[in-house]
C-alpha cells in the first residue's frame, strides 16, 4: 500500500487504523515509557536506583520544602529520572489500581500528574502470582511513574479493625493484613521475599498500625514499637540491597510515635552499606490527629510521607513536618459523586466546597464547569450538567471525570502553598495558611466529616488512644506479696456453688435415711 502512514495497519488486518500512536507498538517493545502487557513482558531488572531529597533555601522550622530526585538504570542503560517537589502528593492506589483512572488516561489527562504511586497491597497480598518475569511497575502497568510498594491501605474502612470477629492484633514477629479472606499474617522475612521477588523501585517496611476504635493497653503500646523496630531490622537484613527501603514510624499515643522516630533516627545514623538502606520515613498513626511530634526526632534530610492524613485540612496543619501526602481524598469524594474545589488564594463558596453530583435540582441543567476558574480537563471539556447525566445512568466516566477534577484540585492546592513558601514571608504564608484552615474548618469540614463517617474513615480518632491511656494509668497496682481481690461476681459464683454442693450432701443424707427405712 504506496503511500501509506506510519500508523497504517496491513489491509490483511480487518481492525480499523487507530489514532493512537501507541497502538502499532510492538509487544516486546523495552521502553519503560509503555511498559509491555503482563506475561510478555520484558524483564527491567535488576535496576540501579537512586533516592535523594534536597531541602530548599525557603526551607524553616515552620514549613518542609524541598525536592525529591528519582533516578532508575535498567539493564539497556535506559534512564529514568523525575523530581517531585515537596509539599506535594503521592498518588494512592488499590489493588495495584489507580481507581476511576487507566494508566493512559492518569498520564495523558491529569496535570500536574504524581511521579510515585503507593502501591498498597493489603487486599490482595495472598493473592499475588508466585512468580512474574518482571517487575512490580509493569504488573502494574506504570508508565513513568515510581512504584512505592507497601502493605496497608490507609482508605480501607476504619471499621474493618475486626475480620469475621477477630480484632486486628499484631503478633510478637508479624503485622496483620486485611484482605476479602479475612487477616493474613505477613512476616518479615515474607515482606523481604515479596520485595525480591517484585523488585519495585522503593519499599515501604511496614509497621505495628493500630486502627482507630482498637483498644490498646500502655504496656501493649510500648510492645508495638519495640516490635516494629525489630521487624524493620529484619527486613533491612534480608531484603535486596539494591531497592531503597521506607521505614515507618507508627504509634498508638503520641509517645509511642515519639520512641519508633527515635528508633527509626538512630538506625539510619549507624546504617552501612551491608544493609538496604533507608531512604526515606513513613509516618503513620490513624489513631492520631497530630503526628508533628515526631517531626523533631527524624532525620531532617530524608523525605516524610503520611498516608493516614487523608483530609485537606490535615494535610495543610502537618506542612511544617511531612512533605508528601496521599491523594486519597480525590477518589474517596469521587466514588462517592462529589467534586471537590480547593482554593487558598480565594475563601468563598465558589472556591471552597464539596459539590454532591448527584444532586438534580442543582446540576442537571448546570452547564457551566464543576469550578469555574479550574484548569482541568474534565472543566475544560465538560460541564456539571454532563458528570449528572453519566453518574445518574451509572456510568464509569463519570467517576473518571471526578477523579480528574478532584485530582487536579489538591495538586493545585500544593502548587499555591509551595508558591507561597518560595516568594512570601514566614508571616505571610502563616497567616495565609491559618485563614485558609479557620473557613475550610467551619464550611467545609462538617460535610467532609459526613462523607468520611458514611465510608467508614475516621481520621480524627484521637480520643481512642486518649481514652486507652487514661484507662491504663487508672489501673490500681497489685503489689506480689498480696492476693488479688476477688470481684463481687467471682464471689458471687462462689457462695452459689457452696449452697449447690449443701443441697447435694443434703439430699443424699434423705436417700440414704429412706434405704434404711425400707431395709
Amino acid at each position: 500500500m504506496s503511500g501509506a502512514g506510519p500508523h497504517s495497519h496491513s489491509p490483511a488486518n480487518p481492525f480499523p487504523t487507530s489514532n493512537n500512536p501507541r497502538d502499532d507498538l510492538p509487544t516486546d517493545n523495552p521502553s519503560p515509557d509503555f511498559p509491555i502487557p503482563a506475561i510478555h513482558a520484558t524483564p527491567d531488572f535488576p535496576s540501579t536506583m537512586s533516592v535523594a531529597f534536597q531541602l530548599a533555601p525557603r526551607a524553616s522550622a515552620a514549613f518542609r520544602r524541598g525536592t525529591l530526585s528519582l533516578e532508575r538504570t535498567t539493564p539497556s542503560s535506559t534512564t529514568l529520572h523525575t523530581s517531585l517537589a515537596s509539599p506535594g502528593l503521592f498518588l494512592y492506589s488499590r489493588r495495584l489500581l489507580i481507581p476511576h483512572l487507566t494508566p493512559d488516561t492518569y498520564t495523558d489527562l491529569v496535570s500536574p500528574a504524581a511521579p510515585v504511586v503507593d502501591l498498597a497491597t493489603e487486599q490482595i497480598v495472598s493473592n499475588l502470582p508466585a512468580s512474574y518475569p518482571s517487575t512490580i511497575r509493569q504488573f502494574a502497568s506504570l508508565h513513568s511513574q515510581f512504584s512505592l510498594f507497601s502493605l496497608r491501605d490507609a482508605a480501607m474502612s476504619a471499621a474493618v479493625a475486626q475480620v469475621d470477629n477477630k480484632a486486628v492484633v499484631h503478633g510478637p514477629d508479624f503485622v496483620h493484613a486485611r484482605t476479602h479472606r479475612g487477616l493474613t499474617k505477613i512476616s518479615a522475612a515474607e515482606w523481604a521475599d515479596l520485595v525480591a521477588k517484585w523488585m519495585p523501585d522503593m519499599a515501604l517496611v511496614p509497621a505495628q498500625v493500630h486502627l482507630p476504635g482498637a483498644v490498646v493497653g500502655k504496656k501493649a503500646a510500648e510492645r508495638s514499637v519495640v516490635r516494629s523496630l525489630a521487624y524493620l531490622d529484619a527486613v533491612r537484613s534480608q531484603a535486596p540491597k539494591d531497592v531503597p527501603l521506607w521505614a515507618t514510624v507508627a504509634g498508638f499515643r503520641t509517645v509511642d510515635v515519639e520512641q519508633a522516630a527515635k528508633g527509626v533516627a538512630e538506625r539510619v545514623q549507624s546504617q552501612t552499606a551491608d544493609q538496604a538502606l533507608i531512604s526515606g520515613i513513613v509516618v503513620d498513626a490513624p489513631t492520631l490527629s497530630d503526628l508533628s511530634p515526631a517531626s523533631p526526632h527524624l532525620p531532617a534530610d530524608l523525605p516524610r510521607y503520611a498516608p493516614s492524613l487523608l483530609t485537606p485540612d490535615a494535610m495543610v496543619r502537618h506542612i511544617g513536618s511531612i512533605d508528601f501526602f496521599p491523594s486519597t481524598m480525590a477518589f474517596i469524594f469521587s466514588s462517592a459523586g462529589y467534586a471537590l474545589n480547593l482554593s487558598l488564594d480565594k475563601l468563598d463558596a465558589s472556591a471552597n466546597g464539596i459539590k454532591f453530583l448527584m444532586t438534580r435540582d442543582l446540576y442537571a441543567k448546570d452547564y457551566s464547569p464543576l469550578q469555574a476558574e479550574c484548569q482541568c480537563w474534565a472543566c475544560k471539556n465538560h460541564n456539571a450538567a454532563y458528570v449528572y447525566h453519566l453518574l445518574d445512568c451509572h456510568e464509569m466516566l463519570g467517576w473518571t471525570l471526578l477523579t480528574i477534577h478532584n485530582l487536579h484540585q489538591l495538586s493545585t492546592l500544593f502548587a499555591s502553598i509551595r508558591a507561597s513558601i518560595d516568594l512570601d514571608p514566614v508571616d505571610t504564608t502563616r497567616a495565609k495558611l491559618d485563614a485558609w484552615l479557620a473557613y475550610y474548618t467551619e464550611h467545609v469540614v462538617p460535610e467532609q466529616t459526613r462523607i468520611l463517617e458514611s465510608n467508614g474513615l475516621f481520621e480524627h480518632a484521637a480520643a481512642s488512644a486518649k481514652a486507652a491511656e487514661t484507662a491504663e494509668a487508672h489501673v490500681p497496682k497489685i503489689k506480689k506479696d498480696k492476693k488479688r481481690p476477688r470481684s463481687a461476681a467471682f464471689e458471687q459464683d462462689k457462695d452459689g456453688k457452696e449452697a449447690e454442693a449443701g443441697q447435694g450432701e443434703q439430699e443424699q443424707e434423705r436417700a440414704a435415711k429412706r434405704v434404711r427405712k425400707d431395709q
